[in-house]
């Protein structure tokens, strides 16, 4: 134990690896990230968005040292490329993928002029031996880049000469351009200024009935527009005017203006009440779906109270070497956004709640971080978005990641999916989790009564546990369809529940460890309320049965 200090906490043990924080924003993947990968995390982490990360493409806009087309052109060869090595076959797939990639990703990124991108096939895909040349346009892959060298790909580096057709494209019009202009510029893009000079822009005769049409001429080639009022406009337009052409619509949206800084200011003021409605809002809001759910939330703890067996004094805090002594974890990984406080604050209640747990379960220290495979992370591993998890543990890396915000309460609960991941693990499963199989003689007979007790009563009807959780995936969205009735988040509801419960016995609580037990409620519009977690004689019993299993587990 310490005193209290404002001293920023490090990362403690050994390095967990996969964490936000920890993955290839900035420089992208290379071969050598690979060599400390297992072959798991190799399949997880090798991914377009690691090895190329995402330009931000408007900020290299802002610099003007390369212009847009070729920039286009770099993003688009980017998208043609597969999103992991799931697509290729073969030996070292990953290893294939992220040196393909990797050096793509270097040689079109250094490309800064059109002519070097009109060149690059010629002077950089084919002497390098993404493809070999056939007769014709014919081309064949060599066959360790089958599966990332593609007609899409192919498609993409060929750089058209102007790039007329994109360039008319509301995704190129679009591109690197801010979220917040993408509307306006869009809109601009439509509309065009022209000068009326009689000559080159006239109004003429045409058809049989003698109507009148505004012809432009290009060169040797001519457009034409068809405005109502032609007959008026061709009597009143004076030469040497500008007018605004909605080259969509073919309309006539102003015209009369002295000069072209007019006319540039007539199209600005256009295309803004074109991406506006009449209260100032964004016209073109993506509507939302009618049957789309809505997300669970839980509620946020503000503070946490612990009561039974003292652990910490008020005054102390637990040192990283400490928590390894006690509870000898892989390794311990703090977030950027925490500050020296909530580090403190999180390994001071993490270190209480799994004495608690441990108590509750009777297991040693070392049993209850399964003899060191088990890793801890203080928001470091989180996403943010409406559907972010509050905490989550991860089966590759063998993690409990509990997130700044909303991970508090939630130990027990990813404690329950470590466990159920350590028994598949230990036997060899090929499903992640036991409970997804609990198949009989591969685990304690105990083990799969209490599954089969969360789906099924004693007379094979389906629980009231169970019918909740299905009624639960129909109102709210989480990652995957059938979350909430799914056995191994069902599992993990029903440990927390038990560790709630047994904690309350005797007289003790952590909020910490766990709060969020009872929490999963849904009024319905039947009138009806559905509970997502075991209650009355269900819960006793699948109380009853995890006394069992962990008895029989102490015993061994």
């Amino acid at each position: 134990m310490e005193e209290k200090k404002n001293t920023k906490l490090a990362d403690f043990g050994k390095k967990i690896g996969g964490a936000r924080k920890d993955q290839w924003k900035g420089r992208g993947m290379s071969l050598e990230d690979l060599l400390d990968m297992t072959d798991q995390e190799a399949k997880k982490y090798v991914t377009k968005d690691n090895v190329w990360p995402k330009p931000d493409w408007a900020s290299l806009l802002s610099e003007g040292n390369v212009e847009k087309a070729v920039r286009y052109w770099q993003n688009e060869i980017r998208k043609s490329l597969p999103a992991n090595a799931g697509s290729l076959s073969g030996q070292d797939k990953e290893t294939r993928y992220v040196r393909v990639v990797s050096e793509l990703r270097d040689l079109v990124m250094n490309v800064h002029t059109r002519e070097e991108a009109k060149n690059f096939y010629h002077e950089k895909v084919v002497p390098k031996g993404y493809v070999i040349p056939k007769a014709g346009r014919y081309v064949d892959v060599p066959e360790g880049m089958k599966g990332i060298i593609s007609n899409k790909f192919l498609t993409a580096v060929a750089f058209p000469g102007e790039l007329y057709y994109k360039q008319r494209k509301k995704d190129y019009v679009a591109f690197g351009v801010p979220k917040e202009r993408k509307e306006y510029e869009i809109c601009k893009n439509k509309l065009t200024t022209c000068l009326y000079d009689k000559k080159h822009v006239f109004f003429e005769p045409f058809g049989r009935d003698g109507k009148m049409r505004l012809t432009v001429k290009y060169g040797c080639s001519s457009v034409y527009f068809y405005p109502e009022q032609a007959e008026e406009y061709a009597k009143t337009w004076k030469s040497d005017t500008w007018f605004v052409v909605n080259t969509a619509t073919r309309r006539i949206e102003a015209y009369g203006l002295p000069d072209e800084a007019s006319a540039m200011k007539k199209v600005d003021e256009l295309a803004k009440i074109a991406c506006e409605s009449e209260t100032g809002e964004p016209a073109k809001k993506k509507a939302a779906s009618r049957n789309q759910k809505a997300v669970f939330r839980m509620t946020e703890l503000s503070c946490f109270t612990r009561t039974g067996e003292e652990v910490l004094k008020p005054d102390e805090n637990v040192s990283p070497e400490h928590f390894l002594a006690t509870f000898p974890v892989h390794g311990g990984e703090f977030g950027n956004w925490l500050s020296s406080n909530d580090r403190q604050k999180h390994l001071n209640l993490a270190y209480e709640a799994f004495t608690d747990l441990a108590k509750i379960l009777g297991f040693s220290p070392s049993d209850v971080v399964f003899d060191g495979k088990l890793s801890i992370a203080f928001g470091s591993r989180g996403r943010g978005g409406q559907s972010a998890a509050s905490a989550h543990f991860e089966p590759v890396l063998e993690v409990i990641n509990l997130t700044k915000m909303h991970g508090a309460g939630c130990l027990a609960h990813e404690w329950g999916h470590a466990f159920d991941y350590f028994l598949a693990a230990q036997v060899n499963d090929e499903e992640t989790f036991a409970s997804g199989t609990h198949k009989s003689g591969l685990y304690p007979s105990v083990f799969c009564d209490l599954v089969n007790a969360m789906m099924r009563r004693e007379d094979g009807t389906i629980t009231d546990f169970y019918r909740a959780s299905c009624r639960f995936d129909k109102a709210y969205r989480k990652s995957g369809h059938g979350y909430w009735s799914s056995q191994c988040e069902m599992f993990a509801r029903a440990f927390d529940c038990y560790v709630a419960d047994r904690l309350a016995e005797r007289g003790w609580r952590n909020d910490y460890l766990t709060s969020n037990a009872d929490s999963f409620i849904l009024a319905a519009d039947d009138g009806m309320t559905y509970r997502a977690y075991p209650c009355g004689k269900e819960r006793e019993q699948l109380n009853g049965l995890f006394d069992k299993l962990f008895k029989e587990m102490r015993a061994q």
